[in-house]
């Protein structure tokens, strides 16, 4: 029978995948915020159906929207209301429309910031007018508020609804045309225009932007080779990948992204007239700048060769503030800005806004300023970078910049203005020399490049993944040596960094030789899991798996940690996982089992096997190795056979010509289903247990599970319905029906022995039967739940609404100070019950909470400080084999 399921296809920041499936939404929730624990940068898919589809057909959508919750449409509409999701998909994914989650998932995002998602799959297409032809719709009805006497030139041109916006827009003159798009993008991405937000709010840019080559954006010779080489030609491209797409290409880093994004919004301001024609024709005016034509560093050296350099600081603070004082009032702004002497690095464009000029002017005077402190100050040629240099050569450890005065006071205060110190690296030594990179929030000195930096950091980070993956572990000074020549010679002072850096996910345990070996990567659970199962000597149960993985940093839900050692492991017992290394058996003992085991099963051709039968007659041949073989072990050792075919559920069977598998297992619940129908009357489960078992392997557990048309007709007894029933459909109807409205007069959950006393109308058709048939007939309507206690409540409820036994004897206990007798105790607990305790009951219950003294016949409460029964500690349920 195949169950409707809810999936959650986790995607891992490294790009791995982890499917599990769920039968209610509570536990949906407790996995996710258990993967959001392990890393917030983890994304997922929800699906609810009989099947799940393929997870990796998710990665792009995933790949833009890291920490968020993907819905599919079938997810979206099983989820209550309190779940909000995006009223419109943003992508569809082999035909499954894809929503954005925004509530309900540990994140809360609103309705319009859903588009910051959408980036890395399309770009919205405008919704259609749904007002009457004539009528401002949409961002128009604002505009009319806003800006008047746009809205009156947009009416006379009948433009009064995006469609018709998108339609003539190319028409429009061209000041009406930068009006509106810079209105529009603010009205409908609720920011205004800047680096930050563009590349994730480029769907809202007018179609001109859009439209624009990219070879017309004053870009890098390195990002624009990129986007060219990947097949980009206009700015719509890279509204499809936004920031994310952006960050993850190769050969991309956070300065390039910078750079595109400030040539988009310097060509949205220029405007559409400079954009669609190539010329700046807005106004009909160029500015013309001051200095045409900035000269040339080596004419400024040669006409300043006989000049008197005087100024020689001191240290790096008395260098700037020298180089300050020699420049003009705007020359001296302009730089210091630039620097980010009082916070942040300013670009161009914003420092060409503040004073109402271009950013070629800006950069003109920005290199005027550099030339004349190069020439007049031989100190940053000079002092400056041979000093660095004599740091440098030779170095092995990286050069942090915290701490460069040690080395050299006059670096004195350079930790404090990084952005500075940055800027005159690259501009006050030429050709520049050294750069200022930051790994983790540290600064270092460097011959590479930030860029750089980080290409070798993704390169040693993929080379770490891929040697997890090999059969065979790696030495860790083998895997070291791989790693740091993932940088270049320039780069050998931060090889130590890389390694420290790249292996923050690597895994790794004492080989056979003494030698560590790799043996996970990854921040994933099954890598941890791996990792200490790995360094255990025994097999371990999945709590104690969890409890390890808490002291090595990585604390996880212990059913995440469960799963995980489910795929990483070996079931070596009741919850207890281990590897190849934990069985118990020597290789020569493990193949002796198997060519024994193979020729058994092989006498016995159709006769399917349970592990726990196998290990039973191989004690009977003496083959048990003295209790060190258990049915676990012999499962494991006989995945190696190539004889054998496993059936799933440690049942076992000779292979046949065909391929077998747990298809061929026969099938428990149908088998019961003929068995109890062919006997004509209700059948315990235990005389169903010994017939089953003549024909198929069974397991030391054996359950049995209500589907139509077999029912629980008693304790322990199964029937078919309606042949097994006193009673036809219509009848169980009304008494199903009579038990919910009492239920909801009570407003608390009934007892099994309280059924039938309840009831008033079906009373005498009830007593017919056992109360346990009226709870299956309930439950098979989908109107009650049972839970512990013997309790039946309806579905809705989150539970009974009444005390269990234990619950009430625990809670009678505590409202006596002194010693007590079990049968006041019991007395007390049937008023809270309403319903009578026996006597022998509660004593089960005070063995468990309470000291009981045998003088005085007398129940006391444990002394301070006595050991208490940890609510905390996993209990092992166990595993259904059937």
């Amino acid at each position: 029978m195949i169950h409707l399921l809810a999936y959650l296809l986790v995607r891992q920041p490294d790009g791995t995948w982890s499917v599990s499936s769920h039968r209610n939404l509570e536990s949906v929730a407790a996995e996710w915020e258990a993967v959001r624990a392990i890393d917030e940068k983890s994304s997922a898919i929800v699906h609810v159906g009989f099947w799940r589809p393929d997870a990796s057909s998710f990665t792009s959508v995933c790949l833009s929207n890291e920490g968020r919750i993907l819905l599919t449409s079938a997810a979206k509409f099983a989820l209550p209301p309190s779940y909000r999701s995006a009223s419109n998909p943003f992508s569809i994914v082999d035909g499954l429309p894809i929503y954005l989650a925004l509530s309900g998932w540990g994140y809360e995002i609103e309705e319009h910031s859903r588009l910051h998602a959408t980036q890395a799959s399309i770009v919205p297409t405008p919704i259609p007018p749904t007002e009457p032809l004539g009528c401002p719709s949409g961002w128009f009805k604002m505009l009319g508020k806003d800006d008047p006497d746009l809205f009156s030139e947009c009416s006379q041109l009948s433009i009064l609804s995006e469609s018709l916006y998108q339609d003539r827009e190319a028409l429009l003159p061209y000041k009406i045309r930068d009006d509106l798009a810079t209105y529009r993008f603010k009205v409908l991405s609720g920011n205004e225009l800047s680096c930050d937000v563009i590349l994730d709010e480029i769907a809202f840019a007018p179609p001109w932007l859009l439209n624009l080559s990219i070879k017309y954006l004053k870009l890098s010779v390195r990002a624009r080779n990129r986007l060219e080489s990947i097949g980009f030609s206009t700015v719509s491209d890279i509204a499809r990948i936004g920031t994310a797409g952006i960050m993850r290409m190769e050969g991309l880093g956070r300065k390039s992204l910078m750079g595109i994004s400030e040539a988009i919004v310097a060509a949205f301001e220029l405007g559409s007239a400079y954009c669609v024609s190539g010329e700046f024709r807005q106004g009909q005016v160029i500015e013309e700048a001051a200095d045409a034509k900035p000269e040339s560093l080596d004419v400024v050296r040669q006409k300043a060769k006989y000049q008197d350099h005087s100024l020689q600081p001191k240290s790096f603070r008395d260098a700037l503030h020298a180089a300050f004082s020699m420049l003009g009032e705007r020359e001296s702004t302009v730089l210091r800005q630039r620097m980010g002497m009082l916070g942040s690095r300013m670009t161009l464009e914003e420092i060409a806004k503040n004073y109402s000029i271009t950013r070629e002017r800006v950069r003109q005077i920005e290199v005027k300023a550099i030339n004349r402190i190069l020439v007049e100050m031989p100190v940053w040629a000079g002092y400056f970078r041979s000093s660095l240099g004599s740091m440098s050569d030779g170095r092995v450890t990286p050069l942090p910049l915290l701490g460069l005065d040690v080395l050299d006071s006059w670096f004195a205060g350079a930790e404090f203005l990084p952005g500075p110190f940055a800027y005159s690296l690259e501009h006050l030594i030429d050709p520049p020399e050294f750069h200022l990179i930051r790994v983790d929030g540290q600064a270092y000195v460097s011959r590479i490049l930030q860029d750089e930096w980080e290409e070798a950091e993704r390169s040693a980070v993929a080379l770490l993944s891929t040697l997890s993956k090999n059969d065979s572990p790696r030495l860790e000074s083998d895997i070291k040596l791989l790693v740091e020549s993932q940088l270049e010679e320039k780069g050998a002072d931060l090889r130590p960094l890389l390694w420290e850096v790249a292996t923050r996910r690597a895994h790794f345990s004492p080989g056979p030789s003494g030698e560590r070996i790799m043996v996970s990567f990854g921040m994933g659970a099954e890598s941890v899991v791996e990792s200490v199962l790995s360094e255990s000597n025994i097999p371990l149960h999945y709590s104690d798996i969890a409890k390890r993985c808490v002291m090595k940093g990585h604390s996880m839900d212990v059913r995440r940690v469960h799963n995980a050692a489910a795929n990483v492991g070996y079931l070596l017992g009741r919850g207890v996982y281990g590897l190849g290394k934990h069985i118990d058996l020597s290789k020569d003992e493990q193949e002796r089992v198997l060519g024994e085991v193979e020729e058994m099963l092989s006498e016995t051709p159709g006769r399917q096997w349970h592990a726990g039968e196998i290990c039973d007659e191989l004690e009977a041949h003496g083959l048990d190795f003295e209790g060190r073989l258990s049915k676990y072990d012999l499962n494991v050792i006989l995945g190696s056979s190539t004889t054998l075919a496993y059936l799933g559920r440690m049942v076992w069977a000779a292979r046949t010509r065909g391929a077998m598998g747990s298809a061929d297992r026969l099938n428990i619940w149908q088998a019961i289903v003929a068995l109890v129908q062919e006997h004509g009357s209700p059948m315990r489960a235990s005389d169903i247990r010994e017939i089953i078992s003549r024909d198929r392997g069974l397991g030391s557990t054996f359950q049995i599970h209500q589907a139509d048309p077999l029912i629980r007709v008693g304790e322990n007894e199964w029937g078919i319905i309606w042949r097994d029933i006193p009673f036809d459909e219509n009848h169980a109807n009304a008494i199903v029906g009579e038990m919910i409205s009492i239920l909801n007069e009570r407003g608390s959950g009934l007892h099994l022995s309280e059924i039938i006393p309840s009831l008033k109308v079906n009373c005498d058709l009830a007593a017919k039967v056992n109360p346990i048939l009226l709870v299956a007939l309930a439950i098979r309507a989908e109107r009650v739940k049972s839970g512990k206690g013997g309790y039946v409540y309806l579905s809705e409820w989150e539970g009974p609404r009444r005390l269990s036994v234990g619950e009430a004897v625990e809670k009678a206990f505590d409202t006596f100070n002194d010693g007590v007798l079990a049968t006041d105790v019991a007395k007390k607990a049937s008023e809270l019950l309403g319903r009578e305790v026996a006597n022998q009951a509660a004593s089960s219950v005070l063995m468990k909470i309470g000291t009981y003294d045998p003088q005085e016949g007398l129940w006391f409460h444990p002394e301070e400080g006595a050991d208490a029964f940890d609510e905390s500690t996993d209990v092992v349920t166990g595993e259904s084999e059937v």
